[in-house]
């Protein structure tokens, strides 16, 4: 069995896709369970898919902010206030001992602190919970909009004019990995790193397409191996080859040859 030709096939990638029958997929799970090529793509797209998927979440009810506010007013301090005036006032006479007058003011005085503290407590909750509101919303858009480039960079894998090209470490830069996705029909190139470490401050990788035997600039790109994800890169045509050089800051008009990390055919 060819094993490269298998994992061409895009079996692998429709699997994790969910867009296989029964029997493919019970086929993949068989292959790889005896191929560690095949395990090692399907751990590849699996971990790829995730990324896209993370930290997605349900936004929070628009009404949310309404019904909190409306249960903020309706527990304000004005019916303690009320309560308070109106209760029935007790007149002591003067000829009462010294003693319990000053016992009386001492209680008086501490339930205005209570009801001062109660009312502070109060307002510093309603401002506490609106600020919490004002945080969840931006949360909430933020969520939104990543929900939507998820979906977007999964239709865009999904497509059938996608191509997978895998860019192996060079001579000089053994096990290192990076992955284009290029759609020939709109030219679209996004790119993912798998292993390549992260460059001095004064220097940058550059991805390259060869087209007609000569190198055009795909853009640059820095590496942050604590968050791999998908980077849009420039459009490409007729490309026959990817390649990643390491580049002063802002990239060259050519590659250094001496300096390819990965290069991978289409």
């Amino acid at each position: 069995m060819d094993i490269n030709e298998y994992i061409s096939s895009g079996i692998i990638e429709r699997y994790v896709l969910n867009s296989v029958s029964p029997q493919e997929k019970k086929e993949v799970e068989c292959m790889s369970h005896i191929y560690p090529e095949i395990k090692q793509e399907l751990s590849a797209w699996q971990n790829s898919i995730e990324k896209l998927v993370l930290q997605t979440a349900v936004p929070a009810p628009s009404h949310l902010k309404e019904k909190v506010l409306t249960q903020i007013k309706s527990e304000s301090q004005e019916p303690l206030l009320k309560k308070v005036e109106t209760t029935e006032t007790k007149i002591i006479p003067l000829n009462r001992s010294n003693n319990t007058f000053k016992y009386l003011a001492v209680a008086s005085f501490a339930g205005i602190i209570a009801l001062a503290v109660y009312t502070s407590k109060i307002n510093g909750d309603a401002n506490d919970i609106q600020q919490k509101l004002v945080a969840q919303e931006s949360i909430n858009k933020d969520l939104e909009t990543h929900s939507s480039l998820t979906t977007q960079q999964l239709a865009f894998l999904k497509h059938s004019a996608t191509n997978k090209v895998l860019m192996n470490g060079t001579e000089n830069h053994p096990g290192m990995l990076a992955t284009v996705f290029w759609n020939t029909s709109t030219q679209k190139v996004m790119m993912e790193v798998q292993n390549l470490p992260e460059t001095s401050r004064d220097k940058q990788y550059q991805l390259w397409a060869i087209i007609d035997g000569v190198p055009k600039d795909m853009g640059v790109f820095d590496v942050d191996t604590d968050k791999k994800e998908l980077m849009n890169m420039k459009s490409a045509n007729n490309a026959i080859a990817f390649a990643v050089t390491l580049e002063p800051k802002g990239g060259s008009k050519t590659p250094t040859m001496e300096e390819m990390y990965v290069i991978g055919n289409v």
